[in-house]
């Protein structure tokens, strides 16, 4: 008998599995007619490829065949985990030390959007961030 995606990840870890099977993972289970491997293969046909996947909003997600509003949530969940991983935040009171803190902080949040996006970074007389505007 084949392993499926979880026994692979407990046996393998996580790096040996394909794109597929990680969806799947996230997806939990299929629904009436199609396994979570199935859901995910064909999730990942619709989208193209997990920065696809991990860029759309849960709405867009749950229309897709198969997901529905749970789904959705935990797939859209897990993107936002990955790009609040990858990305360094700048939280109120950390100081700007040069442009490269400005695009660490921005960077994963404004690539790939569809649509242009003019944030503000609010500091204080000491280059420290008191906030963050989006202003269109």
């Amino acid at each position: 008998m084949r392993d499926g995606p979880r026994e692979r990840l407990h046996r393998l870890g996580p790096r040996a599995l394909s794109d597929v099977e990680l969806l799947a993972l996230v997806l939990g289970g299929g629904a009436a007619r199609a396994s979570a491997l199935t859901l995910a293969r064909r999730l990942l046909d619709e989208l193209g490829d997990l920065s696809a996947v991990a860029k759309s909003e849960a709405a867009a997600l749950a229309r897709l065949s198969g997901l529905g509003p749970a789904r959705s949530a935990s797939v859209a969940a897990a993107g936002e985990i990955g790009r609040r991983v990858s990305t360094r935040r700048l939280e109120p009171g950390a100081r700007i030390e040069g442009p490269a803190d400005v695009h660490a902080h921005f960077y994963e949040w404004l690539r790939g959007c569809e649509t242009e996006r003019f944030h503000t970074l609010l500091l204080d007389g000491r280059h420290r961030v008191s906030g963050d505007v989006l202003v269109s």
